[in-house]
């Protein structure tokens, strides 16, 4: 397998391989005052955002085997797992990210069912530049998986609930109290 990202476009996608991007953001006004708990101490706060042309990415290409492969090019974390359940008995994960949000999207009970496949995850953020690139990531990995899953993200709940991101995953607290958790 080509270690390298390839970076390709949703219209550029080949059989078996989907890829999503998602911008990372530069604050104009508020700041933070748009993650919890900030913006419970400052009601009617307004933010103002943009997004930059520094992205996140995630790549997953189909196995023919029940392996699951992780691997973060920035970070340069990796890590396999011989099936879906092996992934989901693991005490740790190097790429936590990517692990929770396939159990997330992969609960326990189908893995006799579903092939593996390999996840690469790219930021072109540097990890604090405030540019939200665990959250640009977050949103990537989500969009592809829902879509290897099937899913449509309306109805994933992932980025509405927060419940796939683990601590210390993001870098900011997730806003469990204003999404309704």
């Amino acid at each position: 397998m080509n270690p390298e990202f390839l970076g390709l476009g949703p219209e550029q996608e080949r059989e078996g391989e989907i890829v999503a991007h998602a911008p990372c953001r530069a604050d104009l006004a508020g700041s933070t005052l748009d993650i919890w708990p900030l913006y419970l101490f400052h009601r009617g706060a307004v933010t103002l955002n943009f997004a930059v042309s520094v992205v996140a990415s995630c790549r997953i290409i189909g196995l023919k085997t029940t392996r699951i492969h992780l691997r973060s090019l920035d970070t340069e974390r990796e890590e396999s797992f011989a099936s879906l359940r092996e992934l989901w008995e693991a005490k740790e994960y190097r790429h936590a990210l990517a692990a929770s949000l396939i159990r997330f999207f992969f609960p326990p009970g189908g893995e006799a069912q579903r092939p593996g496949f390999y996840l690469e995850t790219n930021s072109e953020s540097p990890a604090g530049a405030g540019i939200a690139g665990s959250s640009a990531l977050m949103i990537a990995t989500t969009a592809a998986l829902a879509r290897l899953a099937g899913r449509s993200l309306s109805n994933s709940g992932a980025l509405r609930r927060h419940e796939c991101s683990p601590p210390g995953c993001q870098r900011h607290p997730p806003g469990r109290h204003r999404a309704g958790c």
